[in-house]
């Protein structure tokens, strides 16, 4: 039985799609291939309201940011940020980064919506 709260796959899931959905309909209005969504804002110039521009803006900037997503890039931002702060990771030198962090986020997103 799926929780009630939306899963960190579907987020990504839903972007990817909104994303690729975005610019095939970018592509029919300006009658050839665009390679991104602020390439579609370009050759839409004028038939865009700054408002949704915008929104398209920070939608590429989101799939853009989490193609590159790991549990390896998430986990040398934590470290950079503790040097950052002069903060002790914990053991082992490191932070840890891992399923059960992001299984106690699931379950307390949950028990939120719940």
């Amino acid at each position: 039985m799926e929780s009630a709260a939306p899963r960190a796959e579907n987020a990504v899931f839903l972007v990817q799609q909104l994303h690729y959905r975005l610019l095939c309909k970018m592509a029919v209005a300006s009658g050839g291939h665009v390679q991104g969504l602020n390439a579609g804002i370009s050759k839409l110039k004028g038939k865009l309201p700054n408002k949704l521009i915008k929104r398209l803006r920070n939608l590429e900037a989101c799939y853009n940011i989490q193609r590159h997503v790991t549990l390896y890039s998430c986990q040398e931002l934590l470290d950079e940020v503790s040097r950052a702060l002069q903060q002790e990771p914990d053991k082992d030198g490191k932070e840890e980064f891992d399923e059960k962090h992001l299984a106690n986020n699931e379950a307390a997103a949950a028990a939120a919506a719940a």
